[in-house]
């Protein structure tokens, strides 16, 4: 694939009219494994949060805007994948050639110490950093949400209207409720924008 002028993208908040409510269906849609394309692509665990994605593209956003919208996206469509409530890494070569680089990892909480995850003698505890209360990070994906902005051309308020649109009208699932996970091969999306 050839990505000529694009930041190149591995995809992977407003009361405002609906704009996307005609273009994406959030109860008839489907996904493709492989998509061909010369002007970009957007690909995410999510169908609807991939269709998002490129919406943005075709809106003249560029690839961290498509980013962040498919993000935001996810954060409705596929709640149990962290999303908002995690952190994360941005690698992007931008249009002018720089090259950049964002971490946005969750963080230890302010009160978190050295040693706190050690017993008495000095051993580590790794059930108290693995489990309970003490294992919670802050996160950061939020952060670097609006850290990465200062690089797209959308007005933030553009970005997050479709994931608020998915959550407003509602979506089919695509998680079985028995087994509570996706079915084989339903989730990722690749689309293309020609």
């Amino acid at each position: 694939m050839r990505l000529i002028n694009h930041t190149f993208l591995f995809v992977l908040i407003l009361f405002v009219q609906p704009i996307f409510a005609q273009e994406i269906n959030a109860y008839e849609y489907s996904g493709e494994k492989k998509v061909e394309c010369s002007n970009g692509a957007v690909v995410s665990a999510h169908p609807l949060a991939s269709k998002v994605g490129i919406s943005i593209l075709k809106k003249g956003g560029n690839a961290i805007d498509a980013a962040i919208a498919t993000q935001l996206a996810l954060a409705v469509v596929y709640p149990g994948a962290g999303n908002i409530g995690g952190g994360g890494f941005m690698v992007a070569r931008l249009q002018n050639g720089k090259l950049l680089t964002l971490d946005y990892r969750e963080k230890a909480p302010a009160a978190a110490s050295r040693d706190m995850y050690l017993d008495e003698k000095g051993n580590a505890r790794t059930d108290l950093s693995q489990n309970g209360h003490l294992s919670a990070g802050v996160p950061g994906t939020v952060a670097g949400l609006f850290a990465s902005h200062a690089y797209g051309k959308l007005p933030f308020a553009k970005l997050i209207q479709p994931a608020i649109d998915l959550a407003r009208r509602g979506l089919r699932n695509l998680y079985d409720k028995t087994e509570r996970k996706q079915p084989r091969g339903q989730g990722c999306l690749a689309l293309g924008l020609d």
